[in-house]
């Protein structure tokens, strides 16, 4: 044991779990309740499971920030980044997912005051993808709308680590519990190549058509003929956008 830098609590640095005698697994369950593990960072496990899944605050925040006594896998800068966030934007929506009984940070779901106004005057097209070659932990997905000028605006952020599943399902879901009114107004969604769940948006979203990202669509045809043989390349892609542009199934057959 040895004391911390705040001096307010002792923390084992070395011990032998490999006893000499069986272990009472009554005394064993109360002396080590599983609420009280703390992880690397110092935060109770139990606090993280807690708030885990939920949006969170400025004072729940605040509340893992003074219990984090250390610097360790950047979590008290992470915690110092959205305390700032809250300071400034006191509207601002977050939900933090945390890998149960672990303080690691699985999923994070970020929607600001403008953002939600954005969702609240412009609902009726939006575009889900993630955002290529953004980090080698974490994919960033993105969520945009179209304003009145046609110019996609970001109105949603979802950052999660590599790998993680679902992700269209936890994003539209944590958007339309921070705007809830937007459910029944959304018409349009169009998605990339990549995320798949369009069932998803059907379910969330009913009166929402689905489309999939024309350009990207476009480029994986164009990379398929070429890896088919096609030889002049610089027909194959004025044809497809030709194909793609087609208002009506003659001009598709023409085309």
């Amino acid at each position: 044991l040895k004391m911390n830098e705040e001096m307010d609590r002792l923390v084992v640095t070395e011990c032998q779990l490999t006893h000499n005698h069986p272990l009472c697994p009554i005394e064993f369950a109360y002396y080590f309740k599983k609420g009280f593990l703390m992880d690397n960072s110092c935060l109770p496990v139990r606090t993280t499971n807690n708030i885990s899944k939920q949006f969170v605050g400025a004072h729940d925040i605040r509340y893992l920030l003074k219990y984090c006594k250390t610097r360790d896998n950047g979590v008290q800068d992470t915690l110092n980044a959205l305390n700032s966030l809250f300071t400034n934007d006191p509207g601002a929506k977050l939900k933090l997912v945390f890998v149960e009984n672990r303080v690691i940070i699985k999923m994070v779901f970020l929607l600001t005051s403008m953002m939600r106004s954005l969702c609240q005057r412009f609902p009726s097209v939006l575009f889900f993808d993630c955002v290529e070659g953004f980090n080698e932990e974490f994919d960033l997905y993105t969520v945009l709308c179209v304003d009145a000028n046609s110019r996609g605006r970001e109105c949603g952020y979802c950052l999660a680590q590599k790998g993680t599943p679902n992700m269209l399902r936890f994003t539209l879901a944590s958007l339309l519990q921070s705007v809830p009114d937007m459910k029944a107004n959304v018409r349009y969604v169009t998605l990339g190549v990549n995320t798949g769940e369009v069932e998803v948006v059907n379910e969330l979203l009913p009166n929402a058509k689905v489309h999939i990202c024309r350009s990207q669509v476009m480029e994986i045809l164009f990379n398929k003929a070429q890896e088919m043989g096609a030889l002049e390349d610089e027909k194959v892609w004025p044809l497809l956008c030709k194909v793609a542009e087609a208002g009506s199934l003659v001009a598709y057959k023409q085309a």
